[in-house]
């Protein structure tokens, strides 16, 4: 992957106006990794091993290794945790 594309995806990934926004009291892993937007890039998730609307699971899992087949159940369970808080 070219890292100007890394670089476009991290960038979007991590900016959106809904994003809470932690100074260095306040930040920590998790609140780091929950403030990752997955986005959907269509034909390109695939093409891309589904790193592109995956990124939530990938930031959360970080102690595991996650197959890349199993990003999008990964990221739903997470998904549905969530919303159960």
């Amino acid at each position: 992957m070219p890292s100007q594309f890394r670089t476009q995806v991290t960038l979007v990934h991590h900016t959106h106006s809904s994003l809470q926004h932690y100074d260095s009291s306040e930040w920590d892993h998790l609140r780091g990794a929950l403030v990752t937007v997955d986005r959907d890039y269509g034909v390109l998730n695939k093409i891309f091993q589904n790193i592109t609307d995956t990124r939530v699971a990938s930031h959360i899992l970080t102690h595991i290794t996650l197959p890349c087949n199993k990003g999008n159940q990964s990221d739903q369970a997470i998904a549905r945790r969530i919303l159960q808080i």
